[in-house]
Formats: C-alpha cells, sequence, structure tokens
C-alpha cells in the first residue's frame, strides 16, 4: 500500500508491503552500498543506497522498518517547494546559472553499465541539464552505439559483469573505443569516466595521448557526476590543440 501526506513543510511517502520483511539486525546496514542478503551474481546491494543518493540529492531522506505483523515499511519525505511554483522559463534562468550546467550543455553522453538503476539515475540526472544521454547495458551494446554515432564522454562501469565469458570489460571497451575512433571513425578520442564500487584507489588510466581516465566512485550524487564531467571536458578543452579539441 502506498500512503502520501503533507507534514509540516515535508511531502511524506510510505510504502508498506507483506513480504518476509527486514530482520532487526541487518536493517541498520540496507542503505550501506553493496549490501545484499541475495546469493552471489544476483543482486550488487546498490538499489537503496542509489535511492537514498537520489533522494538526499533533493534534500530529502528515507527510513525503513521491519512492521509487526509482518512485511516491511519504508518512509519517503521531501521539503515543500518554498513560494510560488517556478515556471518552465524560472527553471531555465536557474539552470543557466550553474557553471556546471553549462559546461555540460549539449554534450553526449554513453552510460554504460549493467545495473539498470545507475543507467537511469544517470539518464535523468542529466537530460535536464542539456546532456544527450544514451545507455548500454553490455560493453559489446556500447559499441554499436559507437559504430554509427559519436560521444564526448563515455561513463562506464570498471567492472561489467561478464555474463559469458567472451564479455567485453570495461578496460577493453575502452581500448576498443579508442581504436575505432582512430582507425574507423577518424573522429576525436571520447573521453573515458570509469565507475568503480571498489574501495581501494583506481591507478588512472591513460590513452594513447596520454590523457589521463578518471574514476568516479559509486554510490555517487547527480551533482558529483556533474563537477566530474565538467572538470573532464575543461581539462581536455585546455590540454588538446585546437584541430583536435575535445568539446
Amino acid at each position: 500500500s502506498i500512503s502520501v501526506t503533507k507534514q509540516g513543510d515535508k511531502v511524506v511517502a510510505t510504502f508498506r508491503d507483506d513480504g518476509v520483511g527486514i530482520r532487526r539486525d541487518i536493517l541498520p546496514k540496507i542503505f550501506d552500498p553493496f549490501f545484499t542478503t541475495k546469493r552471489p551474481g544476483r543482486g550488487t546491494g546498490l538499489g537503496l543506497s542509489i535511492c537514498l543518493a537520489i533522494l538526499r540529492e533533493h534534500h530529502g531522506q528515507m527510513e525503513a522498518q521491519p512492521l509487526p505483523e509482518g512485511g516491511a515499511q519504508f518512509t519517503l519525505s521531501m521539503p515543500v517547494a518554498q513560494g510560488a511554483e517556478p515556471t518552465v522559463s524560472d527553471a531555465i534562468v536557474s539552470r543557466a546559472n550553474q557553471p556546471s550546467s553549462d559546461a555540460l550543455a549539449g554534450c553526449s553522453l554513453l552510460v554504460v553499465d549493467d545495473e539498470e538503476g545507475i543507467r537511469e539515475m544517470v539518464r535523468d540526472g542529466l537530460a535536464s541539464r542539456g546532456v544527450r544521454v544514451d545507455v548500454a547495458a553490455s560493453g559489446e551494446e556500447a559499441l554499436c552505439l559507437m559504430e554509427s554515432r559519436s560521444y564526448d564522454v563515455v561513463l562506464c562501469d570498471l567492472n561489467l559483469k561478464a555474463m559469458v565469458p567472451s564479455a567485453i570489460s570495461g578496460q577493453e571497451l575502452f581500448a576498443r573505443a579508442t581504436r575505432m575512433a582512430s582507425d574507423v571513425l577518424q573522429e576525436r578520442k571520447p573521453l573515458f569516466v570509469f565507475m568503480t564500487g571498489e574501495p581501494a584507489e583506481h591507478a588512472a588510466i591513460e590513452d594513447a595521448d596520454g590523457v589521463r581516465v578518471r574514476t568516479l566512485q559509486k554510490p555517487f550524487r547527480v551533482s558529483d557526476l556533474v563537477k566530474c564531467l565538467a572538470e573532464v571536458l575543461a581539462q581536455s578543452s585546455t590540454t588538446k590543440a585546437p584541430a583536435t579539441k575535445t568539446v
């Protein structure tokens, strides 16, 4: 069941189910990145942490609790917008005043991740900022897209799941994409930002032109991604010669 109410200066949505519920011993951990009760290979444990990150991005919060009669309850709260409801033109002006959004306007991005939640979060978060976003669930699907169109940035999961022994890894996709740009399309190489959930730092990879490839730690907020992409694009525009400038 779902209920939505206004409580003071917040809108509160409550979701209840009648499933197996949440054990109290794991309740403090369910929003932790990579915590999952599923069998190995059946879940990454990122779903709830991503949902919580999206809510916090909008100054909201989420809580969970088991129900005495069985099942669980999730409570989501968001602050009510103050003042007059913004118009479309107000939103455009507000967005135009954000330097990082200016840097991304008109940018083309390919998101490569086997987690649908991450693909959708990035697409929804960046499309409103004027970014053309395509998504791919595998390295093979990404290469098919890159054969027909070019991208300014490829946001790729460093550890793509190996569904089959011959599946393309994140680093292999990087190598193939740069070769494709040089040997086939004769266009600029896309900038790469690798998403990784590993707690250890990964050494930056360098392509043939010595461009450092950035990494972004999962889970992340849309604002973190916007900042990272703006920095990558700005750095590229200052290090490339005008004839081969990446925008």
